[in-house]
């Protein structure tokens, strides 16, 4: 099934992501604006394997943590083609842990398999695959058409 937005949202608030979905093998397309403000608020978040999200809006993230769009789960496919931007630091869960944090990233995807595909460019793609947990293992190349 796919959820469609077509609506400009705007969230305030610790946790409050504009679009979300924690179904399992689900499509979002979102044609709409998105903009957060508050910790750990992203713009996008699906916490499901086998996600499809495609993006053809703007997303804006204010606070400590909040990511554009945030996946947590396994083979996720994501296809930006509109832009992103975050503001804010990292987010500290517990200080005396060390690894917890929460940046504000673009893009992040915690989950094996995933695909992200970033275009912003009529005739140049940036597509990125990625295997495992570690940020090392990014494969990045681009495409160019004619």
């Amino acid at each position: 099934m796919a959820k469609i937005n077509f609506k400009n949202i705007v969230t305030s608030g610790t946790d409050e992501d504009a679009l979300t979905t924690n179904t399992a093998g689900e499509k979002l397309i979102n044609f709409g604006n998105l903009t957060t403000t508050g910790d750990l608020a992203n713009g996008i978040f699906a916490g499901a394997d086998d996600v499809t999200i495609r993006n053809f809006a703007s997303i804006e993230t204010s606070g400590l943590g909040g990511a554009g769009i945030y996946v947590e789960g396994a083979n996720a496919r994501i296809d930006n083609f509109g832009s992103i931007m975050t503001h804010g630091d990292f987010y500290e869960v517990d200080p005396d842990v060390d690894g917890d944090e929460f940046f504000p990233e673009g893009i992040f995807v915690n989950g094996d398999g995933f695909h992200i595909a970033i275009r912003q460019h009529p005739r140049r793609s940036w597509v990125c695959v990625r295997h495992g947990r570690r940020r090392l293992g990014w494969r990045c190349h681009q495409h160019r058409s004619h």
